[in-house]
């Protein structure tokens, strides 16, 4: 029992890298365009697991591409997911 629960705290990190890319998108954008935040917890995971994985996929093609280190790959996914959505909340707001 204790193993597993090692392993879950282990994987953890693993996890964050897939849900706080898109969680980070969905609090910008809500911000910028003055929106509520989401009250349905299932929905706010499976939005934010959407677009990171987005974010993420976007971000790896380019990395690849510019021969860029995986670090540093996830560090612009973080920035840019910041940046798209307050962007884009922002243009929803103007809208």
């Amino acid at each position: 029992m204790d193993e597993i629960i090692l392993d879950i705290i282990a994987n953890i990190t693993g996890f964050m890298t897939y849900f706080a890319p898109g969680y980070l998108f969905m609090s910008g954008y809500n911000y910028a365009a003055c929106l509520e935040r989401e009250t349905e917890k299932e929905y706010l995971i499976i939005k934010s697991i959407s677009i990171s994985y987005l974010l993420y996929t976007m971000a790896s093609y380019i990395g690849v591409k510019l021969n860029i280190e995986a670090l540093l790959i996830q560090v612009i996914t973080f920035i840019s997911a910041i940046l798209f959505g307050l962007i884009l909340g922002r243009m929803h707001r103007t809208r």
